[in-house]
């Protein structure tokens, strides 16, 4: 049983194996120069590309036929099902950071993930579960239209997207927001959030992980 998905690089020194004249490339491709797949770089290019729009699947990106209906079937799913769940959890998949997907409209067996080991886990128990290219673009578009739909009385969704852009910075708009440390878990009493804040440097960061451990 393999227990991490395989990378790019390992499918490409697959292709002298799993290449084929006659179903690998689509046939508009070849329709006017049969000869374009001649050398083993433009197979690699193809190949790569394919990997890079679905993720690196091991039979898939070798059959023209599949690999156009798995597309499909991503975009369906990220336009249905898939992407039925909150703003914040969609954030969790879309940044690599979700390890199931239970409780949610779409299970880790859906198209739309990509299922890995998790690091430093030898028991290989948990797997991690991210989008894969394709529906990670969705999820994208998803994620602008939720939060430009955010409104006063859904305050503790903005709040939670909120602290999770603050945590990991980026670009919002014309803002560059800059990392942040999390305090995980959140206390629970005023006097663990005053404990917290009497210990933390003063210049905010605690370095290393991006998460502090709080006690009270």
């Amino acid at each position: 049983m393999v227990t991490a998905i395989p990378t790019i690089e390992e499918i490409v020194v697959m292709i002298p194996v799993l290449w084929s004249d006659t179903t690998t490339p689509f046939p508009s491709q070849v329709k006017g120069d049969k000869d374009c797949f001649e050398t083993l770089e433009a197979k690699v290019e193809e190949i790569r590309k394919r990997c890079e729009l679905m993720g690196p699947y091991m039979r898939i990106p070798f059959r023209s036929n599949r690999f156009a209906s798995h597309l499909m079937a991503i975009v369906a799913e990220s336009d249905t099902t898939g992407m039925a769940m909150s703003a914040q959890r969609l954030h969790l998949h879309y940044n690599g950071t979700k390890t199931t997907a239970d409780g949610e409209a779409s299970s880790i067996s859906s198209k739309m993930y990509l299922l890995d080991s998790v690091k430093g886990d030898s028991t290989h128990e948990d797997m991690l579960a991210t989008l894969n290219p394709v529906a990670k673009f969705k999820a994208r578009l998803r994620l602008e239209a939720l939060n430009a739909d955010f409104c006063g009385g859904e305050w503790a969704v903005f709040e939670g997207a909120a602290s999770y852009y603050l945590q990991v910075g980026g670009v919002v708009g014309d803002t560059r927001l800059r990392k942040r440390d999390m305090i995980l878990p959140p206390p629970t009493s005023k006097r663990g959030t005053a404990n917290v804040m009497l210990t933390m440097p003063l210049n905010g960061k605690v370095g290393g992980s991006g998460r502090r451990h709080a006690c009270d």
